[in-house]
């Protein structure tokens, strides 16, 4: 899948426990509906893995991109403010290439 935007917020370079360099950003993609005249926006979590996590963690806020990747969905259980669990799912963009 392929989708366009800018780059909203940025994390810091990251490495895994067994060694693995990744990095998160969020990527602001704006939808044009024209049958309402409208703009929704979207933002949608990205990871970048390896030697792209590297590259990436080079980007800035507001540069534009052209994304190439894959969407995951993964589970979690998050614990509440009255230790109560919920199990919660996130869905974000594997990157597999990226163009500035």
């Amino acid at each position: 899948m392929q989708i366009d935007g800018r780059i909203c917020k940025i994390d810091q370079l990251r490495k895994t426990a067994n060694g693995k360099l990744n990095f998160h950003a969020i990527l602001a993609n704006n939808i044009y509906v024209p049958e309402s005249n409208m703009k929704i926006n979207n933002y949608i979590p990205l990871v970048f893995w390896g030697r792209l996590a590297q590259e990436a963690s080079k980007l800035k806020v507001n540069d534009k991109i052209l994304i190439d990747g894959q969407l995951h969905s993964r589970t979690y259980t998050k614990t509440l403010d009255n230790n109560e669990k919920e199990i919660r799912t996130a869905h974000e963009i594997v990157v597999l290439s990226y163009e500035i």
